[in-house]
């Protein structure tokens, strides 16, 4: 197997899932203001050399967009998710791309976390992932998902700009979910 193949099948099949569990898609700016990108990317600060034009900047994670998203009194309180390209600078591997697809989760209004990691390990063991383990990261205060010792996700609690509260998650990356899924068969 390819391990940059990106799965749209997963990505289908995850858009689906989290539907169903009450998420309503948007649409979410890949480039954002470079206030934006300073307000939580203190793990992504290499992608600040990442611009686009006019002081935009490329987003680490779609959870950027929803800043965004929230500054343009665009994203009322409820519960969403976008797909984005995700931009890093750091050294590529086998499960670390410089650029990935990402399916990002967000609860506006409250912090709420659990629900968002429960949803998602409850998606990623129905596509067979069947090792699924929720640790603390290495981020304060935000815990990840790992299957065979590799994280699918990273969920959490944080506020807006203007300090009203999020809870944050990623439904699917890709192609890492699929890297690990070609695992979890041999």
């Amino acid at each position: 197997m390819n391990n940059s193949n990106i799965s749209m099948d997963l990505i289908f099949k995850s858009i689906s899932f989290y539907s169903n569990c009450g998420y309503s898609m948007i649409d979410a700016p890949m480039c954002v203001p470079e206030y934006i990108m300073k307000h939580n990317t203190e793990k992504f600060k290499d992608n600040q050399e990442l611009e686009y034009m006019n002081n935009q900047k490329y987003v680490a994670s779609a959870e950027q967009s929803f800043l965004y998203l929230k500054e343009l009194d665009k994203l009322p309180i409820g519960k969403y998710m976008a797909l984005t390209p995700c931009y890093r600078d750091n050294k590529a591997d086998l499960t670390h791309f410089k650029i990935f697809m990402k399916l990002e989760l967000i609860i506006v209004g409250q912090h709420n976390f659990e629900t968002i990691i429960a949803d998602a390990a409850k998606f990623f063991i129905e596509i067979g992932l069947n090792d699924i383990k929720i640790e603390e990261s290495e981020d304060v205060g935000v815990w990840d998902i790992n299957c065979k010792n590799i994280e699918l996700g990273s969920y959490g609690n944080r506020k807006f700009i203007d300090g009203s509260r999020y809870s944050f998650g990623t439904g699917l990356a890709e192609p890492r979910t699929s890297y690990v899924k070609s695992l979890q068969k041999g």
